[in-house]
């Protein structure tokens, strides 16, 4: 991700149009693979049961090429131990106690925490030969509940505001419908559909009784 690109814009492009299924990795494609419908791929595996499917996934998502930016898969780990980068040092954890996040890159392997703590490059070696780059993205100083007090009192918008958040929740939902559905969906996010399996639609939009509808 560049300097210029910040979460927000960059989950604003990505759930512009999205798509998901439970299979092998050779069906979706190998890297930087765009599927026939231009749509993101999501796949969940390993989640058949209903039962099993509420203790655990391994859901994986594809962003296709957008405004310039190469494409993007994000592997989501819930329930299950992901596994350990070789370029970890032994006797290292991974992330912090409620989990973490690894960045795979070109040159490297970038390590946080669960909210994005003590980023770090792995092995830890390779930190004391980088220069920090210039923050360019603003800081929250004291706490999200005071982020969001200060934007409804008018003060700049809170950094997890419904532009970010709006985008980031549509698209980890999409991973549950899948779970539901134990099956690939397509998801167009201009329209608010699921255009390759009917009965997701239920999942999507709930039809209320008359009297009731919002």
């Amino acid at each position: 991700m560049s300097e210029t690109t910040t979460r927000r814009s960059f989950l604003a492009g990505a759930a512009s149009a999205a798509a998901l299924t439970i299979v092998p990795r050779h069906v979706l494609g190998g890297p930087r693979h765009v599927a026939p419908s231009e749509k993101l791929n999501i796949a969940g595996i390993g989640v058949g049961g209903m039962g099993r499917g509420n203790l655990a996934a391994l859901i994986a998502f594809e962003f296709p090429a957008r405004e310039g930016l190469p494409p993007v898969k994000l592997t989501w780990h819930d329930g299950l131990r992901a596994p350990r980068p070789e370029e970890l040092e032994d006797g290292r954890p991974m992330g912090d106690g409620q989990g973490g996040v690894i960045f795979k890159g070109t040159k490297g392997k970038l390590m946080c925490g669960t909210s994005g703590n003590g980023a770090c490059l792995i092995p830890e070696n390779r930190m004391t030969q980088f220069k920090q780059p210039p923050k360019t993205l603003p800081r929250v100083p004291d706490s999200h509940e005071q982020d969001w007090v200060r934007a409804c009192k008018g003060g700049p918008a809170a950094g997890a505001n419904f532009d970010y958040s709006g985008p980031l929740a549509e698209v980890c939902t999409l991973g549950n419908v899948a779970k539901r559905l134990d099956t690939r969906i397509l998801w167009d996010a201009e329209n608010l559909q699921v255009t390759n399996v009917p009965e997701a639609a239920r999942y999507v939009r709930k039809s209320y009784r008359d009297g009731w509808s919002l």
